[in-house]
């Protein structure tokens, strides 16, 4: 029987790959513990940067001088209400639909890959009757509506909802899907 080594493989070494052949690689070099930062592309000394401390994220804007337009106390709350709403209608009706996973009920095709499904139809009613719950004189906009109802797009407070985005792999019982509720107020995106 071939002699072990200290992780009781017999005679083979980790993978560089591997994060137990980087530290068996840094420890032939003499290095412990961590592996150092690659160093930086030009030649010269990375950057001071702690490792595994969040990095900071840049804001990103399309326009040089754009920032976004500034809320009243009383609109963040509102968006702030309205994202504990999203958020739960969101996990209520993702809890129904991994329960579903697979087992969609009835199909009908809209399309050539646009599928609605009788699970899709049941999680959008647990959005929607959470929506006209909590926000009672919103609009709600969702994507398995009847077709010969009119959209209230004009509207001020406007909920979109899609219940299952990626219905076809749901139905396919593949569990790549999102639930989707998004809120807007005056033409501007809030949740």
């Amino acid at each position: 029987m071939p002699a072990r080594d200290a992780r009781g493989q017999a005679g083979r070494p980790a993978p560089r790959s591997s994060p137990a052949g980087r530290r068996a690689a840094a420890a032939a070099r003499g290095s412990a513990g961590r592996l150092s930062p690659p160093p930086a592309r030009s030649g010269g000394t990375p950057a001071p940067r702690t490792w595994g401390a969040p990095r900071r994220r840049r804001r990103r804007s399309c326009a040089p001088d754009a920032s976004p337009p500034r809320l009243s106390s009383e609109a963040a709350v509102d968006d702030s209400d309205a994202q504990e709403v999203a958020t739960r209608a969101a996990f209520r009706a993702g809890r129904l639909a991994v329960w579903r996973l697979g087992d969609p009920g009835y199909l009908k095709w809209k399309g050539h890959r646009d599928v609605v499904s009788g699970a899709s139809l049941d999680v959008q009613d647990v959005i929607v009757s959470i929506l006209q719950k909590e926000c009672a004189g919103d609009a709600i906009l969702v994507e398995e509506g009847p077709e010969d109802e009119p959209l209230e797009v004009a509207a001020e407070r406007l909920w979109i909802v899609d219940p299952i985005c990626g219905s076809l792999n749901f139905v396919q019982g593949i569990p790549f899907f999102a639930v989707s509720i998004a809120l807007r107020v005056a033409g501007q995106l809030r949740v």
